[in-house]
């Protein structure tokens, strides 16, 4: 059984998401437990920012995926990207989960346009 996140962000994005979900699965990697992170393959504040496409950091496996990229400064553009990370994430989840895994997906990722 793994425990797989969805997040827009990441390690080592520096976002108070990224940085939450960061701590809480190194510590549970550090427990023994299996961590699959499924997250952007943009920063935050950065969004030419790319982070590469799977790692493995500190025992948590990171599957960071492609979305748009148009950044946080105009709504459409914003919702665009939240929209394609929705899509895509989505996918690779449909890949990866089975039978008696736990998925902790973020809430209200489009409350990130208001």
């Amino acid at each position: 059984m793994k425990i797989i996140f969805i997040n827009r962000f990441f390690y080592p994005d520096m976002s108070a998401t990224s940085q939450m979900l960061s701590d809480q699965a190194f510590a549970l990697a550090e427990y023994g437990r299996e961590i699959v992170v499924i997250t952007s393959r943009h920063g935050y504040s950065d969004r030419t920012e790319r982070y590469p496409a799977r790692e493995k950091i500190d025992g948590v496996t990171v599957h960071r995926v492609p979305t748009s990229s148009f950044g946080r400064f105009r709504l459409f553009g914003r919702a665009l990207d939240c929209a394609s990370f929705l899509l895509t994430s989505g996918w690779h989840l449909l890949v990866l989960v089975r039978p008696g895994d736990i998925v902790v997906a973020k809430t209200g990722a489009m409350t990130e346009i208001g």
